[in-house]
């Protein structure tokens, strides 16, 4: 994603990030002749840096490729991976390394999909969250239309108590590289059917936020931040926001032809959104045009328009290996003898869906008192977002565990994205820094699984750990800078 749009990294106390990830993050400050790491990107400086290093290793990189399907062997060996092309490759040691857990699950792999419950590993944040203020609607907003008929946008798939479990997952979108500097700026064009009743619960949420006095451009646009060159990293901000909720519930274990179809919508979502709050003339003047000074960068993504590929897979698969990685494992446990890395990130989920609520349902908890929308045909009614969840474990380390598939599915695979950990302990480890952490890990014990010829889940540990630490790997928890 740090080519893919995502220039203002989610880094955390950066004193945890070492090794592979931190000559990434030296390498962009030295792009732009600085000595020292610099953690926004711009999106094609990102992607020269990653194919120069690459390059460097000598890889050989195969673009556009799709896992159709997977040979084993005895003893839980992949054997080959056949890509939608034909193309085959086969390997002593694999990594997976998709966003959505592709490889080990054609392979048969165990792995989770959603949010489990709060009993299932213990965890507190689990499950249905009750309320969160982030990202939250804090005004009632009618969520009805005609005929009582539920406004589009408004998607709910558990009203379960709080704490149970469910297969929704959080919300994606994508992480656009935008700028206002006409030098370097693309018009948003438009979205191909654009139907203007579809925005009618932001429209009316604006109505409630104008008659406040509260209402602006951030109230839908709020974490669009400055990144590198007059560039801003467009990102979720607010609770009606960029983020497509309940648009993302199909893509972990979907084909691709599903996928695409899925990543369309969000494109036009995302689209819809901009002309909506650039041309709706239910929106003050003056919106509109803040609106419409935001534009795509011309000197990005220059093959597409300055849009970009990688839609924002937040969570896909999750591997469920031997050991799960939860709340309590970076919360309370947070020190392992088999660390490759640290973290330090929020639990940091989106929200999953909208729920329906009158101030008597017990799934939902009222917002901050606000007058409902006149005219409202059904009384009483309002939405909340529910999913969100925002709070921080402090620093922890990353057990090499988190990377292995149980030892009966896969004996030669390594995960180091969709990795081994429930909806919430997965939701501090997402993050691109700890990606690249565990990526750098996955590397280094294949080669010594490799070399050793050994299963990956018995890979040496004390030497695994010296090659980490002779690279600069950060293993142990640092002092918060």
């Amino acid at each position: 994603m740090c080519s893919g749009g995502l220039g203002k990294t989610d880094t955390g106390n950066t004193n945890v990030i070492g090794g592979l990830a931190l000559e990434v993050f030296s390498r962009n400050g030295a792009w732009y002749g600085s000595q020292a790491p610099q953690w926004d990107f711009e999106p094609h400086v990102a992607e020269a840096i990653f194919l120069d290093m690459l390059q460097e290793a000598g890889v050989e990189v195969f673009t556009g490729e799709r896992i159709a399907s997977t040979s084993m062997q005895r003893g839980g060996v992949l054997a080959t991976l056949t890509t939608a092309s034909g193309a085959e490759f086969a390997a002593r040691v694999f990594a997976d390394a998709t966003y959505e857990g592709d490889l080990f699950a054609s392979a048969g792999a165990a792995f989770a999909v959603g949010r489990e419950a709060s009993s299932a590993y213990n965890e507190s944040l689990a499950g249905r969250y009750l309320y969160s203020p982030k990202n939250q609607v804090r005004v009632r907003v009618n969520p009805f239309g005609a005929n009582a008929s539920v406004l589009p946008l408004v998607v709910t798939g558990n009203t379960g108590p709080a704490g149970s479990g469910d297969g929704l997952v959080q919300a994606y979108n994508f992480r656009l590289c935008v700028t206002r500097n006409a030098t370097n700026f693309l018009p948003f064009p438009a979205p191909r059917q654009y139907d203007s009743s579809a925005w009618e619960l932001f429209r009316r949420r604006a109505s409630v936020l104008r008659d406040e006095g509260s209402l602006r451009l951030e109230s839908f646009l709020g974490n669009t931040r400055a990144t590198v060159g007059d560039k801003y990293d467009m990102n979720n901000g607010g609770p009606t926001s960029t983020d497509c909720v309940g648009c993302s519930w199909e893509w972990p274990t979907a084909d691709w032809a599903k996928r695409d179809s899925i990543w369309s919508a969000h494109q036009q979502y995302h689209l819809g959104l901009m002309h909506f709050l650039q041309t709706d003339p239910a929106l003050p003047s003056s919106l509109r045009a803040d609106a419409r000074a935001w534009g795509l960068c011309a000197d990005e993504f220059t093959d597409s328009g300055g849009w970009p590929g990688q839609l924002y897979v937040r969570e896909g698969r999750r591997l469920v290996g031997d050991a799960v990685f939860t709340q309590g494992s970076a919360q309370e446990t947070k020190r392992f003898p088999d660390a490759i890395g640290c973290g330090s990130y929020n639990f940091d989920t989106h929200n999953a869906q909208r729920l329906l609520c009158t101030p008597d349902t017990m799934h939902c908890e009222p917002p901050a008192a606000g007058p409902p929308l006149p005219g409202t045909n059904v009384s009483g009614w309002y939405f909340l977002n529910e999913g969100d969840v925002e709070i921080n474990p402090g620093e922890y380390q990353i057990p090499y565990w988190v990377l292995l598939p149980k030892r009966a599915d896969l004996t030669n695979v390594l995960v180091s994205v969709s990795v081994s950990a429930s909806h919430i302990g997965y939701a501090t480890l997402r993050l691109e820094p700890q990606y690249m952490i565990m990526g750098h890990a996955a590397g280094a014990a294949a080669a010594l699984a490799l070399e050793a010829g050994c299963a990956v889940q018995d890979v040496n540990m004390t030497t695994l750990r010296s090659t980490l630490a002779e690279q600069r790997a950060v293993l142990d928890i640092p002092e918060r800078g």
